[in-house]
């Protein structure tokens, strides 16, 4: 028994660690694609666009994400996600065109599930009063690392001078 709670305890870090680290990387990117959407050369409109597609794709992909974590089981649909939102951030890192900006997003906004997945696994793994404690620790750093992102991101900026 003792080597299942160390098990779910490590479990339950990880998730807490790679929400830390997600929500950094996103913070520390989101700022920076209306800077590369306006320098491609699209217009305020478009800017517009390709921010909102993401949160309009993530409404209505999270049921059939959802269903997926159901269906094939929560950790090789996040592993998969995972692996599809990595090499959408890599196109968008090198991608020049604004068509190409719009599918990245899109790409983004159906997969990018990972803070609702951690939570959903932390919250298989825990039970009662221990998961209410890896809800508040999860948003809890989740927060603290989104505060952070933008820091870092200037700071990294600033040393290039």
């Amino acid at each position: 028994m003792a080597a299942v709670k160390l098990q779910d305890n490590s479990l339950t870090y990880l998730l807490i660690g790679l929400s830390f680290v997600d929500y950094l990387g996103v913070s520390m990117v989101a700022p920076q694609i209306s800077l590369k959407i306006r320098n491609i050369g699209a217009s305020q409109l478009f800017i517009g666009l390709i921010s909102s597609v993401y949160g309009a794709l993530q409404l209505f992909s999270a049921p059939l994400v959802g269903k997926a974590q159901d269906t094939y089981g929560r950790r090789i649909t996040l592993l998969g996600c995972c692996a599809i939102i990595a090499t959408a951030y890599f196109l968008l890192g090198i991608n020049g065109s604004v068509i190409g900006m719009l599918g990245i997003r899109s790409i983004l906004g159906l997969f990018k599930h990972t803070q609702s997945s951690f939570k959903v696994i932390g919250g298989d793994v825990n039970t009662g009063i221990k998961r209410s404690h890896f809800i508040s620790k999860i948003n809890s750093i989740s927060s603290v690392a989104f505060m952070l992102g933008p820091m870092v991101t200037v700071a990294a900026a600033d040393t290039d001078r």
